[in-house]
């Protein structure tokens, strides 16, 4: 079992962890942000289970300004984005 596709837009070690352990063989997992610093990863669970990880930075600060003008004047609206909730 496990998801086709996970998102880890956290950045820490734990969540990377995390979202290996919710990814089916053969999913995804898309890492972006600041990746955790000075933590390692096996790369043989990956491997094992045709796991495949891509990343890249997301500027998310770049952007706050503008969001947060967009949000608090209530032309964007962030639920919606988020609308599902599922336990850990």
């Amino acid at each position: 079992g496990g998801a086709d596709s996970v998102l880890e837009c956290v950045g820490t070690h734990e969540a990377l962890e995390q979202s290996l352990g919710c990814v089916r063989p053969g999913g995804r997992i898309g890492h972006v942000g600041v990746p955790a610093q000075g933590r390692e990863i096996s790369m043989w669970p990956l491997f094992l289970d045709n796991i495949s990880i891509s990343g890249g930075l997301a500027p998310a600060r770049q952007y706050m300004p503008l969001l947060l003008d967009e949000i608090l004047g209530r032309r964007m609206r962030p639920g919606l984005v988020f609308d599902l909730t599922i336990p850990l």
